[in-house]
């Protein structure tokens, strides 16, 4: 992993920056909108569910919920789960430290919030000290395609004795609105861990309807043609808008449809979305998605 700006947090809690670089095009903070929807490597997804100002409301699969601003690496300012809740009684800078994103730039700050849980009835606080910096921005290979992405990389220590815990980096793609990447360093060297982002189902500028069927038919050609984990690319004659298919696996079902699953990538004035689709077949590059009027095979 390039870490760029940032020697290590030894022991000591010693850090060493380097100046921001003013050249840079700052990356704003993500934009999320209720209903988009993230799926990672780890069988899980998170769903936007509310935003109400600054604070959004998320679900994951197994049922955590929790309230967050958009900042990846800010606290979360309260979360549910099972028995569980935790709730933030403060933090020691704005929500929005550290953003808009800049090579060079860094911050610190400490938060303590309330955990209870209500099985027991034991309520303890917890709190944390952090400091955050960004990186470089990098082209990373993920499945659905490469992709430009900026390190926001966090170290978390004792107030007290400077003693490490562990870091975070989350790899923030502006084009997708989140991050694609999160990977965790504990300072005992087990349980590090790495997070992908497999699919980020999100609205996009809508697009003609020939390019629509261009993209559709692009679809159905990689489908029939194209081996597992072997991409099929499009690009509009515009330059404005491109797709990337991605066949994973092919099955038959009872009634005889042969039938992929798929990822899809589509980038439209700048904006990426990536969608998990199940097509199956009905002839010759014929593909439907599953969800589509199927009839059964002659």
């Amino acid at each position: 992993m390039g870490l760029g700006l940032v020697f290590l947090l030894s022991l000591s809690a010693c850090q060493t920056f380097r100046t921001p670089d003013p050249t840079f095009d700052p990356v704003p903070l993500p934009d999320y909108r209720v209903g988009d929807k993230f799926i990672y490597d780890n069988g899980k997804s998170e769903t936007v569910k509310a935003v109400d100002g600054a604070k959004i409301t998320w679900r994951r699969s197994n049922g955590f919920r929790f309230v967050s601003h958009a900042s990846p690496a800010a606290p979360y300012l309260s979360w549910t789960y099972n028995k569980r809740r935790a709730a933030l009684k403060h933090i020691s800078v704005e929500h929005d430290a550290i953003w808009p994103l800049i090579p060079g730039k860094w911050d610190r700050f400490s938060y303590s919030g309330t955990l209870f849980d209500s099985e027991t009835g034991n309520e303890r606080e917890f709190t944390g000290n952090w400091v955050c910096s960004v990186g470089d921005s990098m082209e990373l290979e993920m499945i659905w395609g490469p992709v430009e992405a900026i390190e926001l990389l966090c170290h978390r220590h004792s107030s007290k004795t400077g003693r490490f815990y562990g870091s975070r980096a989350w790899y923030y793609a502006p084009s997708v609105g989140h991050f694609v990447m999160k990977r965790d360093f504990h300072r005992s060297n087990k349980g590090d861990s790495t997070l992908r982002l497999l699919a980020a189902e999100r609205s996009l500028p809508r697009l003609d309807p020939m390019e629509e069927t261009a993209m559709a038919l692009h679809i159905g050609e990689v489908l029939e043609n194209n081996g597992s984990e072997a991409p099929g690319r499009w690009q509009g004659l515009g330059k404005h808008a491109s797709q990337t298919v991605v066949p994973l696996r092919t099955y038959r079902t009872a009634k005889g449809f042969y039938c992929r699953k798929y990822l899809l990538r589509r980038d439209i004035d700048g904006q990426t979305a990536i969608l998990r689709k199940t097509a199956c077949r009905l002839g010759r590059k014929d593909w439907r998605d599953v969800g589509e009027a199927v009839k059964s095979p002659k």
